[in-house]
């Protein structure tokens, strides 16, 4: 049989299991649990812990409902060079008490132009940054989607719109800015008018 593996979520450490103790025959815990046993190894490369008996694992107890917080909610649009990478995004996930591993995942049209610096995060309590990155492909306004959520607790999904638009460095373009006014129920508005590539322009009007 293969050894059980513990972790604290640092290092490593296989179980060993002595002959003839309360343990033999009884099912491998998947919950958290606190193990007390003989250090039988601490190599540089290997760590192996040895219970007494079955009074040495006890399943731990959660300590409080399962949440996570997940900041910024919203970002910014950035800029980024065909072929070369930038940080589109940089999450922050506070997780508590969760009962099974985050998944993280990037999902739409202009997804396969994002990356992700972790895919999951584990179960228990946690403080993770996630790094979104931005590789584009193409001169062109990319969207995708993170979904951060744990699917034994869907109700605590939640999920980010990421937005960049690529640039050709040898030929990047300009940036033109004009104010425009009008007197239509006496509102008025500004635009932005921006070349950002070669023959492709975008005007935004704006409520002021």
């Amino acid at each position: 049989m293969k050894q059980p593996v513990v972790t604290d979520g640092n290092d490593e450490a296989k179980v060993r299991i002595f002959k003839n103790t309360t343990l033999i025959g009884k099912t491998i815990p998947t919950d958290d649990v606190e193990l007390t046993g003989i250090l039988t190894s601490a190599s540089a490369t290997q760590l192996i812990i040895a219970p007494r008996g079955a009074e040495d694992m006890t399943v731990m107890e959660p300590q409080g409902p399962a949440s996570f917080e997940v900041t910024p909610t919203t970002v910014e649009m950035v800029a980024g060079f065909v072929g070369k990478t930038v940080e589109a995004a940089k999450i922050h996930v506070s997780a508590k008490n969760m009962p099974a591993p985050i998944m993280l995942e990037l999902t739409g049209a202009g997804s396969n132009q994002f990356g992700l610096s972790v895919e999951s995060i584990a179960k228990g309590t946690s403080e993770t940054d996630i790094i979104v990155s931005y590789t584009p492909t193409t001169v062109a306004k990319h969207k995708a989607y993170l979904s951060i959520d744990c699917p034994s607790l869907p109700e605590l999904s939640k999920s980010i719109v990421i937005n960049a638009y690529a640039i050709d460095e040898q030929n990047p373009g300009s940036y033109t800015h004009l104010t425009l006014s009008t007197n239509r129920e006496g509102k008025h508005s500004r635009g932005r008018f921006s070349n950002i590539s070669n023959n492709k322009y975008h005007l935004s009007l704006l409520p002021i």
